[in-house]
């Protein structure tokens, strides 16, 4: 029982972690489909300021090979919301 409580609690409080700081998750994410590597200095900056790398970017195609649909949690999908639907202005790919 011990660790089944110690498992939720730790859970619980991760996914609050998640949450509070989806914004600067999310811009991790879009830097590093751009510039496909980041330096520490450079994940600070994104974090801490919000600010991205001064360098060219490396990747024009999304990421991915181009699949940018992986950056999308499922809700956000259904909704054209998240990075997703920032890159591409709320439109889903045809199925």
């Amino acid at each position: 029982m011990q660790v089944l409580a110690i498992t939720n609690a730790s859970y619980e409080r991760v996914l609050s972690l998640m949450k509070a700081h989806a914004d600067q998750h999310e811009l991790l994410a879009k830097a590093l489909m751009q510039f496909e590597t980041l330096t520490g200095r450079e994940c600070i900056d994104i974090v801490e300021r919000g600010k991205m790398p001064n360098r060219a970017i490396v990747n024009h195609n999304g990421g991915a090979r181009g699949n940018i649909e992986m950056l999308v949690p499922k809700e956000e999908k259904k909704r054209g919301g998240g990075l997703f639907g920032r890159l591409t202005g709320g439109r889903r790919k045809e199925e």
